[in-house]
């Protein structure tokens, strides 16, 4: 008593409270005890305020999840403390996955937009440079052009022309020593050769020396054109270099676009499913106003069943042994019904779906599909289980019902909208389903998300049935060991009917419609009862209680 009563005066040992949005931790509160920081960690809308204030998001746009879970009360907040114990308590901040690619969406643009800018920088240096580039190759072109024609002008020319000169002095001379040569002698002769000589070598001498200029002219000229193209090639280099930026750059812009575009139709789509959403919830609230106007016909159905529950207990006591099931077998004595059919006990072992497993007496059933999970419907028999036999029949002639009860022993969580089981009746024996490839049949079905289905089975590559073979029945109708002649005889009348209700067709065809019975809001160990029952005039009416209150009564138009 001491203890407790010293553990009472501290209060209780509160866990620090951190939050985490991707890599950032923020801490809400410390560990601690007593009413003040008790007070701070139950607060939800605390939690939320700090991770709006440090994470910089919007309200609306995350949840706060633990390792069990989202976290939508206190009580939810509370039971994440206590499982923390004393010490840190953390809850991850998960942002909405429209509102995560948002964020990415505008950091990707922002992206683009930096790199925009930098290619544009890019091409308008680059664009300077060349400009540069081409004027001062063009300078160095017309300096080079300029000092070559000095050149020609100062050495080349002069040169030429002293040449000329000196060929026309040496004419002269020649013809002054030619009237000269008369009047010397050998002598001077002689020395007047030795003249000559000299004038000739250096006649050759200024040859070569022309011939090396033109060499030296012929080069620089060749590297001139070799310097001009290689300009030009780089020239078009860079004009290619800049034409694939702009490539890129345009492409990049339509992406974007293309990405922005699938954004908006994104976007119509939500808006479109809201309003969907919006329309079933104003036809539930209808029909379930409609529903309060028929409170008389639930009441006398609830009769029909009281007296039904009479008559099982005195049928009952025909049999010697007594069987846990509800169904036995049919004793009723009317016109057109069959006596000694045996009614189901338990499941079928091979009419279900790959998914299901059973017990090993065959009263329970559980399919553990992925499909069921996301809410889809498809031609497939995944989580289904038949009975064994026909449901439980009661009535009298020209107004009978068909009526069989499931208890739900387990559930597992799934996203809430996605809808709960289908539950409802076929014409088809579990042999005959069992028998089909697909594992087709006729009937009805209620459940899912608020929906009604009418199946028909198709041929599934099978040969057609004979049309006037009265004894090709399902199993279902098929006359029990008691029957009578009445009952045989109006096969043929039934028979005709069922053809011209259920044509053959070479696929399988599965018809979803709205409904009210919404049964993904069942829990474990709720008794569900489904009722069939044909009408005279045409169409059936398929009813569904839950732990004996009626919830729901569907009419099939065109069963």
């Amino acid at each position: 008593s001491r203890l407790c009563s010293r553990a009472s005066d501290l209060g209780p040992m509160v866990p620090a409270l951190v939050l985490t949005y991707g890599n950032q931790l923020h801490q809400v509160s410390a560990a601690g005890t007593g009413s003040l920081p008790v007070q701070v960690v139950r607060s939800l809308e605390s939690c939320s305020s700090e991770a709006q204030k440090h994470f910089n998001l919007h309200p609306g746009t995350f949840d706060l999840v633990d390792r069990f879970g989202k976290i939508e009360y206190p009580e939810d907040l509370q039971r994440a403390l206590q499982t923390a114990g004393s010490g840190e308590c953390t809850i991850e901040v998960q942002e909405h996955l429209q509102f995560r690619k948002l964020r990415d969406l505008e950091e990707q643009n922002a992206s683009q937009n930096s790199r925009m800018d930098s290619i544009e920088a890019l091409l308008h240096k680059n664009k300077q440079t060349t400009d540069t580039n081409l004027k001062e190759c063009e300078n160095d072109l017309r300096n080079y052009i300029e000092r070559v024609e000095q050149m020609i002008k100062v050495e080349l020319i002069p040169t030429i022309a002293e040449l000329c000169r000196d060929r026309t002095q040496i004419q002269k001379h020649l013809r002054k020593a030619q009237e000269q040569l008369r009047q010397l002698n050998v002598r001077e002769l002689h020395e007047m050769q030795a003249d000559f000589r000299k004038l000739q070598e250096e006649v050759r001498a200024n040859m070569i020396r022309v011939d090396r200029i033109d060499t030296m002219w012929t080069a620089d000229k060749a590297r001139l054109e070799g310097d001009i193209s290689r300009n030009q090639g780089d020239l078009r280099d860079l004009q290619q270099y800049v034409q694939g930026k702009m490539d890129v750059m345009v492409s990049a812009d339509s992406d974007l676009a293309k990405h922005h575009q699938v954004l908006e139709q994104r976007v119509r789509l939500m808006g479109d499913d809201i309003k969907l959403v919006t329309e079933d919830q104003k036809q539930v609230t209808k029909q379930a106003t409609a529903s309060v106007d028929r409170v008389e016909e639930i009441h006398s159905w609830v009769d029909e069943v009281k007296e039904f529950n009479e008559r099982l207990h005195v049928d009952a006591g025909h049999f010697r042994t007594r069987f846990q099931s509800l169904e036995l077998a049919a004793m009723e004595r009317w016109t057109g019904f069959f006596p000694g059919v045996l009614y189901f006990k338990h499941w079928h072992h091979t009419a279900k779906g790959p998914d299901v497993d059973h017990s090993r007496d065959l009263s329970v059933a559980v399919g553990r599909g992925s499909i069921a999970a996301t809410g889809i419907l498809s031609m497939s028999d995944e989580g289904l289980t038949v009975a064994n036999g026909p449901c439980r029949r009661f009535g009298d002639e020209g107004r009978w019902a068909s009526y069989f009860e499931f208890e739900l022993d387990e559930m597992v969580h799934a996203p809430e909208g996605v809808g709960g089981l289908f539950a409802g009746f076929s014409i088809q024996s579990a042999e005959e389903i069992e028998a089909h490839p697909h594992h087709e049949f006729d009937g009805w079905l209620l459940g899912g998300k608020v929906k009604a289905l009418i199946c028909r089975a198709g041929l599934g590559g099978l040969d057609p049935p004979d049309l006037l073979d009265y004894t090709n029945l399902p199993a279902t109708w098929a006359p029990g060991a008691d029957a009578t002649e009445t009952a045989h005889e109006s096969v043929k009348e039934n028979v005709g009917l069922l053809r011209n209700s259920f044509p053959v067709q070479p696929k399988g065809v599965m018809r979803e419609i709205d409904s009210s019975w919404k049964s993904e809001d069942l829990k474990v160990g709720d008794v569900v009862g489904m009722m069939l029952r044909f009408k005279a005039q045409g169409g059936a009416q398929l009813r569904v209680q839950v732990n004996r209150t009626i919830v729901s009564t569907h009419e099939f138009g065109d069963a």
